[in-house]
């Protein structure tokens, strides 16, 4: 079953009118292989200004901006009024969520349907079928935090649907139009995505009932991996039919074996807890560009205190995660670190998922970990 095409589903873009303090960062002309690799190699240094140094001036940014969506909801059940809000990473688009080389197999959006609940996963500004603006001072992570938030009012406040005037860019069945309130939000995050779900949850704690960090753990002891590592291409030249459309500034890993590198594991082609060739493929496929703007902009959310977030909140890890935790997860955290961060959430637990790499649905095991997510939920009442 693909679930793109699963009568349970829509795609439409919507409008997102929202503000943000974004920063200036005074950089600019990243739009060659070289000035990438440079720029890659320029943030990865410990003594980087986007690191250590004092936070640049603020940019005040508003204005409304297309983001395209896929909402499912099942027919019937008491679940389907909590919603999933999926939130996806660098380099990915939101077909992260809903895989559809085999999505019984490896889909969480298949798996959460199939649980009764309803799942909103969309195309972070920048990447996909969404607007990709000014790669420099509108595209970073404040910006992208509030339109998590405008999303989850609209989720909340039953207004989710299609923008006014807006030319369909999906031809797929029509899925749900009559979108009721949500009574509860879960907020899912991937790496990148985990990281301004938890400032998300950290600002607007009270518009959360759960969360589920994947790829993402903070305080870890090993530090993550080097920016510089993952090769950078400036987009439009590594496939300018792919990525035609953007410019100045968006970079994307250069190659499939760079892509292996940070998602990906496998000790041999029958670990059952390994990826498939055809899983490399599908991320190949399926990858994004980010933007200088999100690269250096993530000092700006460092999260180190979140009093606001009350609910349950779960991590989920790979073992042998290479971004997060140098390649091994296992002991690289402190319960204690944790409830220091999120002092007033009901729960904190963490699930580390064995075999896999960083991009936990591209793994074989994929559906063993929705499974231990799926069944905390129910656990809290969700």
């Amino acid at each position: 079953m693909c679930t793109a095409l699963d009568p349970r589903c829509t795609q439409f873009p919507i409008d997102i009118t929202t503000n943000a303090t974004n920063h200036i960062y005074g950089i600019s002309g990243i739009d060659t292989d070289i000035a990438a690799v440079s720029f890659a190699l320029d943030i990865s240094r410990w003594s980087a200004i986007s690191q250590t140094g004092p936070s640049p001036p603020e940019l005040p940014i508003s204005g409304t901006f297309h983001i395209h969506v896929q909402l499912c909801i099942p027919p019937h059940g008491a679940k389907r009024d909590t919603l999933h809000l999926l939130t996806h990473g660098l380099f990915a688009d939101k077909q992260y969520w809903d895989v559809q080389e085999d999505p019984a197999q490896y889909s969480w959006t298949y798996a959460a349907l199939e649980a009764g609940y309803s799942t909103l996963s969309y195309d972070r500004l920048g990447t996909g079928l969404s607007d990709k603006p000014n790669a420099y001072d509108i595209v970073q992570a404040p910006l992208q935090v509030e339109i998590l938030r405008t999303i989850t009012e609209m989720a909340l406040a039953g207004k989710l649907k299609p923008s006014a005037n807006q030319a369909p860019r999906y031809s797929g069945p029509p899925g749900p139009r009559v979108v009721r309130p949500f009574k509860n939000v879960v907020h899912i995050g991937h790496s990148y995505g985990s990281f301004l779900t938890s400032a998300f949850v950290g600002k607007y704690g009270q518009l959360s009932s759960a969360a589920i960090l994947t790829g993402y753990i903070p305080g870890s002891k090993t530090g993550v991996y080097p920016f510089a590592g993952f090769g950078m291409d400036y987009a439009p030249t590594n496939n300018p039919e792919l990525y035609g459309d953007r410019t100045s500034g968006y970079l994307v890993p250069a190659s499939v074996s760079r892509l292996q590198t940070i998602f990906y594991h496998r000790y041999n082609e029958s670990d059952p807890s390994g990826f498939t060739d055809a899983l490399l493929a599908y991320g190949e496929g399926l990858k994004q560009p980010g933007t200088v703007g999100e690269f250096v902009s993530t000092a700006a959310l460092r999260l180190s205190y979140a009093p606001a977030f009350t609910g349950p909140l779960q991590f989920v890890d790979a073992e042998f995660d290479t971004v997060i935790c140098d390649g091994d997860c296992k002991n690289t955290y402190t319960a204690e670190a944790l409830h220091a961060i999120y002092p007033n959430a009901s729960s904190i637990d963490v699930h580390i998922q064995p075999g896999a790499g960083h991009a936990l649905t591209f793994h074989r095991n994929a559906t063993a970990g929705y499974k231990v997510s799926l069944d905390w939920l129910a656990n809290h009442g969700l």
